[in-house]
Parts: C-alpha cells; structure tokens; sequence
C-alpha cells in the first residue's frame, strides 16, 4: 500500500511539473507575440502586403474589358444661335485586348510572384523579430538570476566577515584573514551593481514593447534541451529563401513583359450610338473595330525597359543564389555551435552538484574548527561561481537552440515542440 502510494504521489509531481514546465513555455512565447504586435515595423510589412494583393488583383483585372458610356446633350445652330436645334446621343464603348504577346499574362505573373515574397518577406520579419526578443526575455531571465545568486553571496560572504571579526577580536583569527574577506565582499559588492545596471537597461528595452513583464519568468526550454534532435534544413520552406526566390521569379516575368512590349497588341472594340442626328429623330448605330498596334519606335523606351529588365533579373538570380549558399553555412555554423553549448551545459550541471557536495563537507569542518574562515569562504565562492558559470551555460544553450531553430527558418513553437 505505501508503495503504491508514493507510485501516485511522484505520477501527481510530474503531471503538475509538465504543466509548469508548458506554462512557462507558453507565457515565453505569449510575450514575443505581444511585442511583435505592438512593433510599427511588423505593421508596415502587413501594409506592404495588402498593397501587393492590390496590385495582383489590378494586373488580373487587365484580362476583362474596358466599358465606358458617354451620354452627350447640345444645342447646335448658326453663329447668333437662331433656331437652335437640340442633340443628345449615348455612346457605350467596349474595348478588349485579345492578344499582347503575353505582356498581360506576364505581369499577373510578376505581380503574383511580388504577392508571394511579399507574404514570405512578412514571415522572414516575424522570425527575425521571434530571435531578436527571445534574446533580450534571455538575458533578462539570466540577469535575474545572476543577480539573486550575487545577493545571496553578498549576504552570505558579509556573514562570514561578521563571525571572522568575531573570531579576530577573540584571538583566534588573525587581521590578514579579516582584510581578505573583507576585499572579497567588496568585489562582489561591485558585480551586484553592475548587474543591477544590466538588468534596468534590458528592462527597459523589453518594457517598450510590454505592458507588464513578469517576475518569475523563467527559462522555457530547459526540460528540452538535452534531448532536442534538430531537423534537417529546408530551403524551399525557409522564409528568406522564398523570398529570393519569389522575387527571381517575378523578375523573369517582368523580363518577359518587357520583352512584348516590342510586339504590340491586337485589339477589339465594340460601340454602340443612340443620337438624334437625323431628323432630330434617335437613331440606333453599332460598329466593331479589330486594331493591330505595332510599335515602330519610341525614343528606345521598349529597349530601355527591356535592358533594366534583363539587368534586375539577373541580380535576382544573383542574390538567390548567395542566399542559398548563406542560409546552408548559417544553418551548419548554428548546429554547431548548439552541440558545442549543450555539451558546456550537461558539463556545467555536473560541475555545480560537485562543488555544492564539496561545500557541504567544508561547511562541516568549519564547525569543527579544522579550515579557517577564509578558506569555508572559497568553497562558498566556488559554489557560487559553479551557479554563475551554469546559468551562463542555460543562456548559451538557450541561445543556440534559438539561432538554430531561426536558422532553418522555423519558428519557436514549432521548432521545440512538448
């Protein structure tokens, strides 16, 4: 029966644990989606991707026909007016391109594709953003810490002066050993300000996007790390890839557009009159034009646009190939250095547990008077500076899950996943 339990106990803590673990998680993630919403240049970049929804459906619309109707009423006579005579007509006039070499095909297509590297470019700003302030929720956290840990050694390393005066003015401990002490409390009096100092300027850089910025925020992929296995890098799904590619491709159809402006266009135009010409009576006409344009020259406008076109394609295709070369050795450089960062933290870890086992030991013999103050105040120190290096070891660790995950272009809720 106490066995079973205690089994019902420990299934109940890691239940509740889970759940703080996914908290924290959420509450990480919740706050970069605040702060991205409240960012001028997120919103332009949602403007600038409206705008380019405009414009693809303005160039689809070019395949429907113009319709325009044109009511007229005059008075016509001799030059003094006399006997004036009254004129109405109504013109409706329809006009449709049936053929342009492909010049309005190719501009849906460049417009279509600008659409698309639009919608990516909105996605390549998000997770820039996501690694940007994850980083600065990063530090703070790791400041927070730092700075409780240096507390805690304030007041434990001015305890420990306080019984070597004791001990000084009793004759058992002498001056050398109070002054070390005291030099000690001194130095770490001036790492407590220097992190308060750091830890006000990124509050302040976090508040301008926050309303209110939690206390006990705490890291939210600690549980994960260790075991995180990182996914192979999809270009074709990375957001700056598409981006470049989408904007190559859109330059191939301004390419193409500009190239049948040379070839001019077929047209067909319908009108049909209603007018009062004759015999002041209506009368109905109708009549059907089918025009080839053919431009012969026009101060080298055509050839102009076709040149800047050739050239912009040509940088496209440039820089997509650069991207892809930059985005693959980004991706390795990350991995990399995450394995590196997680072997420092698994390394970390066990280096702490050691040297808390080692204080608790000289803590023992400190009672008994077999190590002098000086020397219970390095094991403290040690123990200190272990909690020190192994927060900087969660930070790195968290630090390079977040550039790998921005690396092969996925964001944080889908990159770590519970």
């Amino acid at each position: 029966m106490p066995s079973q339990t205690f089994k019902i106990i420990l299934i109940v803590f890691s239940l509740l644990f889970s759940q703080l673990v996914l908290a924290q998680k959420s509450e990480f993630l919740d706050l970069i989606d605040q702060a991205l919403q409240t960012d001028s240049d997120y919103a332009n970049r949602k403007s600038e991707l409206r705008s380019s929804d405009i414009s693809l459906t303005t160039a689809t619309a070019q395949f429907l026909p113009d319709l325009t109707l044109t009511a007229t009423q005059a008075q016509l006579g001799d030059q003094f007016f006399r006997q004036p005579t009254k004129y109405q007509s109504y013109l409706v006039n329809s006009q449709l391109n049936i053929f342009k070499f492909g010049a309005d095909w190719s501009g849906r297509g460049a417009a279509r594709m600008n659409y698309e590297a639009k919608s990516a470019a909105l996605a390549e700003y998000q997770l820039q953003f996501e690694a940007t302030f994850s980083e600065k929720l990063l530090r703070y956290i790791s400041f927070k810490k730092l700075l409780r840990i240096k507390e805690e050694q304030h007041a434990s390393q001015k305890r420990l002066l306080e019984i070597a005066n004791q001990r000084y003015q009793r004759g058992y401990l002498a001056r050398q050993e109070v002054d070390k002490l005291s030099i000690d409390l001194d130095f770490i009096d001036s790492e407590v300000t220097d992190l308060q100092n750091s830890l006000i300027q990124v509050t302040q850089d976090l508040n301008k996007r926050l309303a209110t910025l939690p206390e006990n925020l705490n890291w939210p992929w600690s549980e994960k790390v260790d075991q995180f296995k990182e996914s192979t890098l999809v270009l074709e799904d990375h957001p700056s890839y598409v981006v470049s590619s989408r904007n190559q491709e859109s330059s191939d159809f301004s390419y193409d557009q500009a190239r049948s402006q040379f070839w001019g266009s077929l047209d067909l135009n319908l009108q049909w009159l209603r007018s009062n010409e004759v015999a002041n009576e209506f009368t109905n006409q109708s009549a059907s034009y089918l025009t080839l344009t053919i431009p012969l020259f026009n101060r080298m406008k055509d050839w102009s646009a076709r040149r800047l076109a050739f050239e912009r394609k040509s940088q496209s295709e440039n820089l997509l190939k650069k991207t892809k070369e930059d985005l693959g050795a980004q991706y390795q450089k990350s991995k990399e250095i995450f394995e590196n960062h997680r072997h420092g933290f698994r390394k970390r870890s066990a280096t702490l547990k050691t040297s808390r086992l080692l204080l608790d030991d000289n803590r023992a013999r400190f009672q008994q008077g077999r190590i002098s103050a000086n020397e219970l105040s390095i094991d403290q120190n040690r123990v200190y500076q272990s909690e020190q290096v192994a927060i900087s070891a969660v930070l790195n660790v968290h630090l390079a899950l977040k550039d790998l995950c921005s690396s092969s272009g996925r964001f944080l809720k889908d990159c770590v996943k519970d």
